[in-house]
């Protein structure tokens, strides 16, 4: 097969478009008839903390302002700064002008699922995966963690920018240019601007991981050229994303001004635990990889999980965690699929080396995710500003 040949395979045709998007409506219908129905989430963050920034940050557009302080919580603090009410998102500006708060929320949700199951399945064919395989991934990419936070607006939002620059850190690394460069810097940009940092920063470590994967897992480089090709891949990459945190800094200035008298960076106790501010806080105790094989077990029951005893097992480390951020279920079916490469027969007709580079991205994850590192890696830019490592 020739390189011509390889490459067409990994550009979908318009039938493989329409089936992609419209499998992505249908099962957004089916998983969210509630909310198409006049229905609206329960629980969570939603009421208490989102909408009423939502809601000042309606009136305010409505008046021709730009909703820099939030008065209705507690004693107030800088909406802009704060971050997560998305100011400068531009589908935030679109909705929230023109629809009802109610309205526009369930709205930008159903627009980020439907939106992040075809840039993941796009994403998925251009790592080599045939159309029903792709549409596959992003199934179990799009409703395999992110409906359990769903009273989270941040969390869909990282499910539709993470494998769009994935995507397009692809192009970048198979054809680099400054129009390619133009395109992933806007994606990182577009992510910064909604407001949540955690899944952007966890985007921007995997995109400037895989140049480094890549040069891995060919086995007909030299060590020379491993690291020639490894520092072109990493400056392309490193270029897009500077450009996307300048184009976000109209959100991020005020952000990292506000975090410097923020309790994140508060006094350490004895334990390396910080008093308001823990980054291991939401680890995966490792006995629950076992969710893997099976989420009903003795040790994800909800009796279990509110005794606590998750953090009294080998290998957990000292911080808290909650049942959602120590997740790992991706379905059974899928877990079989993965299991087959370890056929060798098998191993050999899978497409390209994008299965190599996931495994090991994967395997650093599932070591971060158990907070282990968090004391070493906690310490540097980026690492230490966020809780939440089994994310």
């Amino acid at each position: 097969m020739g390189a011509e040949e390889v490459v067409s395979q990994r550009i979908p045709r318009t039938s493989e478009w329409l089936l992609a998007i419209s499998l992505g409506l249908l099962l957004l219908c089916w998983q969210w008839t509630g909310l198409l129905t006049g229905g609206g989430l329960v629980g969570g963050d939603t009421y208490p903390y989102f909408f009423p920034q939502k809601q000042l940050l309606s009136e305010e557009f409505a008046a021709g302002r730009i909703p820099l302080w939030h008065d209705r919580t507690a004693l107030g603090y800088p909406l802009l700064a704060e971050s997560q009410g998305g100011i400068f998102y531009p589908l935030t500006q679109v909705l929230y002008r023109l629809l009802s708060v109610h309205t526009a929320w369930h709205v930008s949700l159903l627009l980020h699922y439907w939106a992040a199951y075809v840039a993941a399945w796009r994403y998925a064919r251009s790592q080599g995966l045939r159309q029903w395989s792709a549409l596959l991934a992003a199934l179990v990419f799009v409703y395999g963690w992110f409906p359990a936070r769903s009273s989270l607006e941040w969390s869909i939002i990282g499910g539709v920018w993470f494998p769009v620059c994935l995507w397009q850190t692809t192009r970048l690394l198979e054809n680099p240019g400054l129009r390619r460069l133009s395109l992933l810097a806007a994606a990182f940009a577009l992510h910064l601007l909604a407001g949540h940092f955690a899944l952007a920063f966890i985007t921007q470590l995997t995109c400037l991981a895989v140049p480094v994967c890549h040069v891995l897992v060919v086995p007909s480089l030299s060590v020379a050229e491993r690291w020639r090709a490894a520092r072109t891949g990493l400056g392309w990459c490193s270029g897009a994303l500077l450009t996307g945190l300048l184009l976000a800094s109209v959100q991020l200035l005020p952000t990292l001004e506000l975090r410097r008298a923020s309790q994140r960076d508060g006094i350490r106790s004895e334990a390396d635990r910080t008093v308001a501010f823990n980054p291991a806080y939401g680890h995966l105790p490792p006995l629950y990889v076992t969710q893997l094989a099976a989420s009903w077990w003795y040790w994800h029951s909800p009796e279990v999980v509110q005794s606590r005893a998750m953090l009294r097992t080998p290998g957990a480390c000292g911080a808290d965690t909650n049942a959602v951020e120590a997740h790992l279920y991706l379905g059974l079916l899928p877990l079989g699929l993965c299991l087959l490469a370890l056929n060798r027969r098998i191993r050999r007709q899978l497409p390209g080396s994008g299965w190599k580079i996931w495994l090991l991205l994967s395997a650093a994850a599932l070591i971060y995710a158990t907070g282990w590192l968090v004391p070493v890696l906690g310490r540097l830019p980026g690492f230490g500003f966020f809780m939440g490592p089994g994310r």
